[in-house]
């Protein structure tokens, strides 16, 4: 069953509680330790953490009473206004990330204990959590913020705010004023970051999916005590992933990642196995596929090679036999510490068009380390995050021939075989994979770079787009089927081309556009950029926002 049957399956089971009822609001948080905010997912604007209680209570990271009264109506099928993302999704007809998340791996088992468990609506610990540490960042993105970023802190401390039409833009005032900025305070000294940390132990104990953003997460020590404590606490159900520029200020922290990364791919374990005895109705293939540690938890998650019995390395003191003809062993094994590691790099097109989006990147460096990571690490895979908004349009195509190169660099039959070593039996051999993921969420804010604005011109460009997909889809066999789209992902991108054929209201597009025209002028000012040469193909469209003031 592909990502799209899935969705549409789970849909159904939704349907059973609630018209709106979604797992992510229990199962899923994401959490802004800089200013005390939390949301369900990424999705909901954020929200206020209570200090009171957290020390003694850090599950109040994520069990909010704001959370706490939105599950209540869900449960209800009463609509969250915070969750208006995919309201609109589904309003226009598709499927929203409401469906897609409820069906994923880490959440979808959990159904019947959180449909039918009212009380783990107070309280539930998260099968995903995504956390920010830290705003340090040397990106000022054109859709970011100060709150979320140090270099466009810097940036509005020196110029102030962008003077638009009827509105102050990234205005550290307001943004004060509405608990956005970072706490006042060092990190040894923020109450949620302690709060985290008190809370980590148990919180990484039922990990499924766990994900550092930031800012920038190489520049922050906590990313590296987080990867650090996994290398020290194998939890082989554990998919554990960083959200990154991949352009840090110095290549030694990319350098740093990657050893780390490495080094936790290749952990050396001691590995303690019991052996029932197959006479009373135990296959070996049953157990074979188990390994216990001394947490009574598996060290890696695929199968093991199969063992025949005369073929049992040799007991341990420990490894006496049983009364029910059963015994166990010790074996010394090289596997990951983690069940998955993946890397999600932001970028929105390539190229200049990619650093005027993303000022301070340099795209060359992002290409190269890409390559880089996936060159010399097994257990991984990346996916790009295209935070789709106006300026990526002209350059979706050119973005999509290089996510075509990278899965073509990478496809299935570029592949070695990933091998394990287990002294004295079969290697272990772990399959292949997909390594280069995109995804293509929608940018809603702010309004003067919305898809919404799209003309007819950016519109034409958006369906070659589609047709460039539908003409490179995926094959059947493994040997294509790494190379080209799934269909899914050509399902999104028609999704966002059906958004921008609705349009944005005429009083509201003649608002933005002003502001549009007015922004990029300030950042070209701001930056010594140069918007015309950079996107030609929306030189008359910014003409037109021109002769709107």
């Amino acid at each position: 069953m592909d990502y799209r049957d899935s969705a549409e399956e789970t849909k159904q089971k939704l349907e059973t509680v609630s018209s709106t009822f979604c797992l992510a609001k229990w199962n899923m948080v994401s959490m802004h330790l800089t200013n005390g905010k939390t949301h369900s997912c990424y999705h909901p604007p954020t929200h206020d953490i209570p200090l009171e209680g957290l020390s003694e209570n850090p599950g109040l990271l994520h069990n909010t009473p704001q959370k706490i009264e939105e599950r209540a109506k869900m449960r209800k099928g009463e609509r969250p206004d915070g969750c208006s993302y995919c309201w609109r999704i589904e309003d226009a007809g598709h499927t929203s990330d409401r469906h897609y998340r409820s069906s994923e791996w880490w959440n979808s088992p959990d159904f019947e204990k959180i449909a039918t468990n009212k009380s783990l609506d107070k309280t539930i610990t998260p099968a995903y959590v995504e956390v920010n540490f830290n705003q340090a960042c040397n990106f000022k993105c054109v859709y970011c913020s100060p709150h979320l970023s140090t270099s466009w802190q810097e940036e509005a401390e020196k110029y102030g705010a962008y003077i638009l039409k009827d509105a102050a833009h990234n205005h550290l005032g307001a943004l004060t004023d509405y608990g956005l900025m970072p706490k006042k305070v060092s990190q040894k000294e923020n109450p949620y970051v302690e709060a985290f940390w008190k809370w980590w132990p148990e919180l990484y104990k039922t990990l499924k999916i766990f994900r550092m953003t930031g800012g920038e997460p190489l520049m922050d020590n906590n990313t590296f005590k987080v990867l650090d404590y996994v290398y020290h606490h194998p939890n082989p159900d554990l998919e554990l992933s960083i959200t990154s520029n991949l352009c840090p200020p110095k290549q030694e922290l990319f350098d740093r990642f990657l050893t780390q990364v490495k080094k936790m791919e290749t952990a050396h374990h001691t590995v303690k196995c019991f052996v029932p005895d197959p006479k009373n109705g135990t296959e070996w293939k049953e157990w074979q596929h188990y390994i216990i540690g001394d947490k009574n938890k598996r060290l890696y998650h695929s199968e093991l090679p199969s063992i025949e019995q005369e073929n049992i390395p040799e007991l341990t003191e420990s490894g006496k036999s049983k009364k029910d003809g059963g015994f166990s062993y010790e074996f010394q094994c090289t596997a990951p510490v983690m069940k998955h590691f993946s890397l999600f790099v932001s970028c929105d097109s390539v190229g200049p068009q990619a650093e005027y989006i993303r000022t301070g990147m340099d795209f060359d460096v992002l290409d190269t380390n890409v390559r880089t990571f996936l060159r010399e690490t097994n257990c991984t895979n990346i996916t790009i995050i295209n935070t789709f908004n106006l300026l990526s349009i002209p350059g979706l195509q050119n973005f999509l021939e290089w996510i075509l190169d990278l899965r073509e660099e990478f496809a299935y039959d570029k592949q070695n075989d990933i091998v394990f070593d287990v002294p004295g039996q079969k290697p272990i051999v772990k399959p292949r994979s997909q390594r280069i993921w995109f995804d293509i969420p929608i940018l809603h804010t702010p309004s003067w770079l919305s898809i919404k604005m799209a003309d007819s011109e950016m519109i034409t460009m958006m369906e070659h787009s589609v047709e460039f997909m539908e003409k490179n889809i995926q094959g059947d066999d493994y040997s294509t089927s790494f190379r080209g789209f799934k269909q899914y992902e050509i399902d999104k991108v028609r999704r966002d081309l059906d958004i921008m054929r609705q349009g944005m209201e005429q009083s509201r597009l003649n608002t933005s556009m002003i502001r549009f025209a007015q922004y990029v002028d300030e950042l070209d000012r701001r930056r010594n950029t140069n918007f015309k040469e950079t996107f030609p193909e929306l030189i008359n469209f910014y003409e037109r926002c021109k002769n709107e003031q």
